[in-house]
Formats: structure tokens, C-alpha cells, sequence
């Protein structure tokens, strides 16, 4: 059991990977493919879905990462200025390691639909916010996701 009242750390709000020009040729030849078939298909929303979707895929990549003040508290866990997720709004938590160097905290929500909250945090971090929410909350397995796979897969 933990005696300390809160944890703090600062990261950055994602991991930052440069993008190379083949990166970028890359998405737009994925785009113009599903574009043709929009055309061929006659699907014009489509069409506009995907023109939006690459655009939008061109201004995230360019995007640098913030660096925020996370805090697990005896109340929560906050994110910044950002969002607070109290412990009774919460199921469970996971800690992933990637490397030496670069893991997560995963928190899942109660509710029905929602996506886990991912905080970047680094292992030796994690070690100490493990022993502090194991007093809150239950810790479980993360199976990654296929969107998540993609991302990491991506470098996005």
C-alpha cells in the first residue's frame, strides 16, 4: 500500500514520429485508390469522406505533441488542465511497457461505450502509479486493439 497522496509527471501528450515524403505518398495513393472506387461505385460522399479524411491525416502527422502534467491523485487521475476521470467513473486500469524507456497508463471506463484513456508515462513511472491505483481500482490485461496496431504500425 501506497502513503503517498498524489503522483505527478510531465510527457509528451503522444510519441512524435517524423514523417518521411514516402510516408505521405503513401497515404495518397491508399486515398486515391478508395477514391476511384468511390467514383467507380458512384459514391460521391464517399469521395468527399475521403478528400476530408486525407486532409485531416496531413494536418495531424504535421502535429507536434504537447507536453502535459499528468496527476493520480486519492480523488483520480488528472490529465492537465484537460480531464479528470474519478475512480468511480472508472473499471479498471492497465500498464503497458513498451521499451525501457516509453510505456502507458490504460484506464477503462464503466461506461458501455467508451474508448480507454492512454496516458504516456515512463516505466519507472508506472511502477509507483501501479502501487498507488491497486488501492482504487483493479488492474487487468490490455489486449491491443487493430486501431491501435494500425497507429503503432503506421507511426501516425
Amino acid at each position: 500500500m501506497s502513503d503517498r497522496k498524489e503522483i505527478i509527471w510531465e510527457a509528451e501528450e503522444f510519441e512524435h514520429h517524423e514523417k518521411t515524403p514516402g510516408w505521405y505518398w503513401l497515404t495518397i495513393i491508399i486515398a486515391l485508390a478508395f477514391g476511384i472506387y468511390a467514383v467507380w461505385q458512384g459514391n460521391y460522399l464517399f469521395l468527399f469522406f475521403i478528400i476530408v479524411a486525407e486532409i485531416m491525416v496531413f494536418v495531424w502527422a504535421r502535429r507536434y505533441p504537447r507536453i502535459l502534467v499528468f496527476r493520480v491523485t486519492d480523488g483520480g487521475v488528472h490529465i492537465d488542465n484537460i480531464s479528470f476521470h474519478s475512480y468511480g467513473d472508472l473499471e479498471a486500469f492497465s500498464i503497458v511497457e513498451y521499451d525501457k524507456s516509453r510505456g502507458e497508463l490504460i484506464l477503462r471506463k464503466k461506461a458501455k461505450i467508451s474508448l480507454p484513456v492512454k496516458i504516456p508515462a515512463h516505466p519507472e513511472k508506472l511502477h509507483e502509479v501501479r502501487l498507488f491505483l491497486e488501492n482504487y481500482i483493479s488492474e487487468e490485461d490490455y489486449k491491443e486493439s487493430f486501431p491501435d496496431m494500425l497507429y503503432r504500425t503506421m507511426k501516425f
